[in-house]
Parts: C-alpha cells; sequence; structure tokens
C-alpha cells in the first residue's frame, strides 16, 4: 500500500524527470556552441584559411604589417616626373555657329523659370505624381494638371 505521500511523489516525479531530460539536452547544445565560439574565437590568419581582414576582431591581435612598397613612395605620378595632358582645342567658328543654331531653347535659364518649374514639381508631388515623370510628361507635349477640386 502506498501512502497519500508517495503518490503525490510519483505524481510530481514525471513532469520533473522530463524537465531534467529537456535541461540535459539543452546543457549539451549550449557545450556544442562554446566549443564551436572557443574554436572560432583561438583561429586568425596565420593559422587558418580566414582573411586577413577579420583578424582585428575583438581579442584578436592585429598581424604584423609587412612593408610592401621600397623606398617609402607614394603610389601615383611622382613630383618631377612628365606629365601627359590633352590639350584644349578651340573649335572653328563656323562649326560653333551651326552647333549653337542645333541647340534648343535654354530650359530654365533664368530664376522665374527655374520657380515655376520647380512649382510645378512640387504640386505634381503633392498629388502623388513622379516628379520626373510629370517634367517628362510636360517636356513632351502632355503636361500633369491637378485635379479640379469638387465644389460642395
Amino acid at each position: 500500500m502506498s501512502t497519500p505521500r508517495c503518490r503525490r511523489q510519483r505524481r510530481f516525479a514525471a513532469p520533473r524527470r522530463l524537465q531534467v531530460a529537456g535541461l540535459k539536452t539543452q546543457n549539451a547544445e549550449l557545450a556544442e556552441r562554446v566549443a564551436r565560439l572557443e574554436r572560432l574565437i583561438s583561429r586568425n590568419s596565420g593559422n587558418s584559411p580566414v582573411p586577413p581582414g577579420t583578424d582585428d576582431l575583438p581579442g584578436k591581435k592585429p598581424p604584423e604589417r609587412n612593408a610592401r612598397r621600397g623606398g617609402g613612395r607614394k603610389p601615383g605620378r611622382q613630383p618631377g616626373a612628365p606629365g601627359a595632358y590633352l590639350a584644349c582645342r578651340t573649335r572653328p567658328a563656323a562649326l560653333k555657329d551651326q552647333a549653337e543654331d542645333l541647340r534648343p531653347p535654354p530650359l530654365g535659364e533664368t530664376t522665374r523659370d527655374r520657380y515655376a518649374i520647380r512649382g510645378y514639381a512640387s504640386t505634381a508631388a503633392k498629388h502623388g505624381t513622379a516628379v520626373f515623370t510629370a517634367i517628362r510628361d510636360a517636356l513632351a507635349g502632355n503636361p500633369w494638371m491637378p485635379p479640379i477640386p469638387a465644389s460642395g
């Protein structure tokens, strides 16, 4: 015959055993994780295939730097070396006049024009229209117009 105390202990023992088994599993997983992290921390570019750029992580000593260039010269053209450049060529007057005839009239050349374009773009943006789309359509001959407010 079991006493009420023994019955009560058996009733609580089963969940406790499950809880202990779960904690043991969790403890084993954490031990594996700690071992893996310790292995990663001990690696550097000198003893593993990791790139040298990862050596400066916290807790690691940076690798020693070897001088790559001799003489201490900076990269690029050195002072006193001959330089090469493209000379500025002027265009003949005839070609210059012809190019000016083909050029479209300037857009937004005056302050008034700039403010007009800016106001147009601002209004289009307020109404949810993409600014560049509205300007492109206006230049193509199909200007965007804001909706007419409902009178009421």
